[in-house]
């Protein structure tokens, strides 16, 4: 069996991230809530983890049955804006990538 990954422009990434501001966050008002967003509108957990960038150099991943998002627990703890793009990043694997999950 042959996986068929389709290719992203970043236009067309953008458009994904306009449509899915849109549903889940209408004013477009900054900062974008992320977590919210992604714990209580999404359902997802967040769930940090000790040493996974140091030991897996991971800042993130979203699980395979797409139900929690696992973090880095220092980069949540001391670098916001690290944590907030990982949560925004993962949860673009969670849009664009939904039919191979």
């Amino acid at each position: 069996m042959r996986l068929e990954i389709p290719y992203f422009t970043y236009s067309g990434i953008g458009k994904s991230a306009q449509i899915f501001l849109t549903e889940y966050h209408p004013s477009f008002e900054i900062p974008i809530p992320i977590e919210e967003i992604v714990d209580v509108k999404l359902g997802l957990d967040i769930v940090p983890i000790n040493n996974l960038y140091k030991d897996f150099g991971l800042s993130g991943y979203l699980t395979r049955d797409r139900s929690a998002i696992f973090v880095d627990q220092f980069q949540a703890d001391n670098y916001e804006e690290k944590y907030r793009f990982t949560l925004a990043h993962e949860i673009g694997h969670y849009v664009v990538h939904k039919s191979f999950y």
